[in-house]
């Protein structure tokens, strides 16, 4: 069922097309519709109304709520998986858009609590990762040549040449290196 300009679209008809079959719906309660008139038993369940309703995170995540419950996400992760191991492509009609729809209600912390933390860094570049950290936390762990060799080339240049000199020679090569001499 999907809602479209206040009518809904239940099976493929449209709720006009329910009319014309000589069907009516009762006053909407809490989300739910009955349709009556027909050879069988007929609801609209609007998912939304009765997710928030019924405070049904579950039933949200068919509809169009953002649901942020981490039951919810752990229980149709699990299903998703085992739908898409399971199921041959041709039976899974829909199913891009219906994961593309459960991962857009997922959090950050959702999705990268699922990785290891090399593998959230993956593809990202200093530039991208290093602006979260302050200065102190960026150098942490360097051993001081490589302090040294954190510094910018003006402050390089400043710095004393006998001081330098001891310094181990690979870093001592690359200061020179940087700085043309």
């Amino acid at each position: 069922m999907t809602h479209q300009r206040g009518c809904y679209v239940v099976c493929g008809r449209r709720c006009d097309d329910i009319q014309s079959l000589g069907w009516r719906r009762r006053a909407p309660l809490g989300g739910y519709t009955q349709v009556v008139g027909g050879p069988f038993p007929l609801w609209i369940v609007e998912l939304d109304r009765v997710s928030k309703k019924e405070r049904d995170g579950l039933v949200g995540m068919f509809g169009t709520r953002r649901v942020r419950d981490r039951d919810v996400f752990q229980w149709c992760y699990e299903n998703v998986m085992q739908l898409r191991q399971k199921a041959s492509p041709a039976d899974l009609v829909g199913f891009d858009e219906m994961v593309s729809r459960f991962l857009d209600v997922l959090t950050p912390e959702q999705v990268l609590s699922r990785f290891a933390p090399a593998q959230r860094l993956e593809g990202l570049t200093p530039e991208q990762v290093l602006p979260r950290f302050a200065p102190a936390q960026r150098l942490a762990g360097l051993a001081p040549e490589q302090l040294v060799l954190a510094l910018p080339d003006d402050l390089l240049r400043g710095l004393d040449a006998t001081a330098l000199a001891q310094l181990p020679d690979s870093v001592q090569s690359e200061i020179r290196k940087r700085l043309g001499r």
